[in-house]
């Protein structure tokens, strides 16, 4: 079992990176480019991509600490 929450948990993490971490971050970087004449609108969006970048980072790491944990310690 353990071998398989290693696989699972990985795999998860690895696509919520994949699929969520990264177009997040490249809409963080085009409008940072944009924020030097920020408008309210822009900054109310640059805040929640940083919150959506900062959950989805946060739950891809916890997974990668499952899958270590999984992989490890459950045999």
């Amino acid at each position: 079992p353990g071998v398989l929450i290693m696989q699972t948990a990985g795999i998860v993490a690895g696509v919520l990176a994949l699929f969520v971490g990264v177009p997040t971050a490249n809409q963080l970087a085009a409008l940072a480019e944009d924020e030097a004449g920020a408008t309210d609108q822009i900054a109310a969006l640059a805040a929640l991509l940083r919150k959506r970048q900062a959950i989805s980072s946060s739950v891809a790491g916890l997974l990668t600490l499952l899958a270590l944990f999984g992989g490890t310690v459950i045999r």
